[in-house]
């Protein structure tokens, strides 16, 4: 198994049963070198999770968002890309 960083989809809902936008976010993960087959762990899933709860409006990005102060933005696997760029730690 090697780390990674993986682009996961978080389909954020629109209230009516359907699809308001997909975000797409870099989480850590583990692959299968053999299968390539990808594994997320809880760290990864609390992302996407903390990710939806910010978009559908359940946290104040102001309360949820710290700065990154160990590493250069360029190297943060936290990411979110969608129109809006937020960087999460």
């Amino acid at each position: 198994m090697k780390r990674i960083i993986s682009r996961e989809p978080v389909a954020i809902p629109d209230g009516h049963g359907g699809i308001l936008e997909t975000v797409y976010v870099d989480v850590p993960a583990m692959q299968n070198e053999e299968t390539g087959e990808v594994f997320l762990g809880d760290d990864a899933l609390g992302m996407l999770d903390h990710v939806k709860a910010v978009r559908m409006g359940g946290y104040s990005v102001e309360m949820t968002i710290q700065p990154v102060t160990a590493a250069p933005p360029s190297d943060n696997p936290f990411r979110v890309s969608s129109s809006h760029e937020m960087a999460y730690v």
